[in-house]
């Protein structure tokens, strides 16, 4: 059970190391076929061989002409086998595929499945041990084929975004002018004839943004925001508009993955009459979006962002009719925004970036031998 798990996630971990350093070698990329009399065995040694390739840092291609090499197998019953040992054989053969000679062939004979656990490593490594070493000329060629890796979607001058958002407003109730600092009430303050204690109130206001972004430079974006949602306040239901702006400082240091902490400044721009002496006119705070690449010209994104009132929201005291002390009810209002969207490029900036050029040096990385 240990060893599957192992396997599960062991392509996982590896996979970042293996692509930074071998994908375009071609001594390096190795497609592993299989057959079997039984269908489980090959899932079984594919996973098993794939396993070792990575851990050895070799890169499994998809497609068998992306490979220099070429790792098959098959699995037959033994027909020399005798009653329950050497019931299996598995034929294993390295082919170079840019000239299709076989350069290795050999067998070994199993009865077990479970067994091979012990051997799928060493049978790995027989053939990898026929693959020619990184040479300096390979590393050349791997060099001008791998000179650029093409960032342009996210180097975009303009962007048009739109997003699914779930923001939460908190009414923090504060002090002022209430009996024990927290509740309404008819009489005198210091000996009220009745009370009604209030609460912090929590309104959730599903929506939409749609904004423009102009990336001013390779470490600065501007944005403007029209945001829509729905909640209103807690005494009524409504429809929300607000405009934002947002001041990102994007970091590119990753090629599929950009981190953009920012600055943002939102202006509602609903009153709330019916329900406020006063309305926040402003909120100000931060946030930060993780994008990932949405095809050569898009950004797929998550927005997380805080923000607090410049001042406190004054509400008209709803329980006047029973409790008309004090007139105005004072709250701090915060917000938490949640945003998942999608945002589209327009006009590139740069049209590819230089990747992290590989040396001589990374020939010992490759050279097992």
């Amino acid at each position: 059970m240990k060893k599957a798990v192992f396997l599960l996630f062991l392509p996982i971990f590896l996979f970042p190391v293996s692509v930074s350093f071998a994908f375009e070698l071609p001594n390096r990329r190795i497609y592993i076929e299989g057959t079997a009399f039984r269908s489980y065995h090959v899932d079984y040694f594919i996973t098993n061989f794939t396993a070792e390739a990575l851990g050895t840092g070799h890169t499994i291609t998809e497609y068998r002409e992306e490979a220099g090499f070429i790792f098959s197998f098959n699995v037959a019953l033994n027909p020399d086998r005798d009653f329950d040992h050497n019931v299996h054989i598995i034929s294993i053969s390295l082919i170079n595929n840019t000239n299709d000679i076989e350069v290795l062939n050999f067998d070994f004979y199993f009865t077990h499945l479970e067994d091979m656990y012990q051997y799928n490593q060493a049978l790995f490594l027989r053939a990898a041990n026929f693959i020619p070493p990184i040479t300096e000329e390979d590393l050349r060629m791997a060099m001008e084929r791998a000179a650029f890796i093409d960032t342009s979607w996210r180097d975009k001058i303009f962007y048009l975004r739109m997003s699914f958002d779930h923001p939460i407003a908190f009414y923090l109730l504060q002090p002022d002018g209430l009996f024990g600092g927290s509740a309404v009430y008819a009489g005198d303050i210091n000996s009220p004839d009745r009370f009604n204690i209030l609460e912090n109130r929590v309104v959730t206001m599903p929506g939409v943004t749609i904004g423009l972004e102009a990336q001013i430079f390779n470490f600065m974006i501007l944005a403007a925001n029209f945001q829509f949602s729905l909640g209103g306040t807690f005494y009524n239901n409504s429809v929300n508009t607000s405009f934002g702006t947002e001041l990102k400082f994007p970091i590119k240091r990753f090629s599929h993955l950009v981190i953009a902490p920012y600055f943002t400044v939102v202006f509602p721009l609903n009153d709330f009459d019916d329900v406020f002496q006063r309305f926040p006119d402003r909120m100000f705070g931060g946030g930060i979006q993780i994008g990932t690449r949405g095809g050569r010209n898009g950004v797929f994104f998550v927005d997380l962002k805080f923000l607090t009132a410049n001042t406190n929201a004054i509400m008209h005291n709803q329980l006047a009719a029973y409790f008309p002390n004090p007139g105005v009810i004072h709250y701090r209002r915060i917000l938490l925004g949640l945003g998942i969207g999608y945002k589209h490029g327009f006009i590139d900036r740069n049209q590819r970036r230089p990747i992290t050029q590989l040396t001589p040096d990374h020939i010992r990385i490759f050279d097992f031998h």
